[in-house]
């Protein structure tokens, strides 16, 4: 196999959210237009086949009107907009389909996020406005959620690759007993550039 890992730098927009249940009652969420950045690699591991883990800044969040009342943020309020900043890791299969220069992919895997900062504001029911830092701590939000991407896009030869992708978060981001169920969600394009985009070539021939 003669063959050469590939490390990109990418950057996009997404429009982050959630999925808000209080009580098994989903909530109205508002997106917003946001963005990430990171690094990847490409690793050949069979035809066609790549792993491809990456590093990525996200700044997340949403915008939710609650209809019933909840501890968390408070029980008095009627809407939170919540803004963190978020360092993925991700690790993922890339599948290549097509043997050109320029093709198109497919690529999805697991990912683990740690929440760095945050702030959050939020309206009362008296008409009071409240700002604070993000609590990530137990009985208050989670310090890491893991998730599931799903990802569709195309390489040029040139080395510049553009992508879709869909973020699911599978795990709840409120750590406050019977408070609300917090799942991020997340979509978006980004579009990057490896650093050195000579072709890989993979020669599966018998060496005799």
């Amino acid at each position: 196999m003669n063959a050469q890992n590939l490390v990109g730098l990418t950057g996009g927009i997404q429009f982050p959210g959630a999925r808000y249940e209080i009580l098994h009652q989903p909530q109205t969420l508002q997106r917003f237009l946001s963005f990430q950045a990171g690094v990847q690699m490409k690793v050949p591991f069979d035809v066609n086949l790549y792993f491809v883990p990456a590093i990525r800044y996200h700044h997340r969040g949403y915008n939710v009107k609650l209809s019933l009342p909840n501890s968390l943020p408070d029980v008095d309020a009627i809407d939170n907009s919540l803004r963190i900043h978020t360092i993925e890791t991700a690790f993922l299969l890339q599948f290549d389909l097509g043997k050109k220069a320029t093709h198109t992919f497919i690529r999805f895997g697991p990912s683990l996020e740690s929440h760095l900062t945050g702030t959050e504001r939020f309206l009362k029911s008296n008409g009071e406005e409240v700002k604070r830092p993000v609590s990530f701590a137990r009985g208050n939000y989670g310090k890491y959620t893991a998730n599931l991407l799903a990802e569709i896009g195309l390489e040029t030869g040139s080395g510049w690759f553009l992508y879709g992708f869909y973020t699911y978060g599978g795990t709840n981001m409120s750590n406050r007993d019977y408070g609300p169920s917090i799942k991020l969600r997340s979509f978006g394009i980004n579009i990057g550039k490896f650093l050195n985009s000579k072709k890989i070539v993979l020669d599966t021939r018998n060496i005799e």
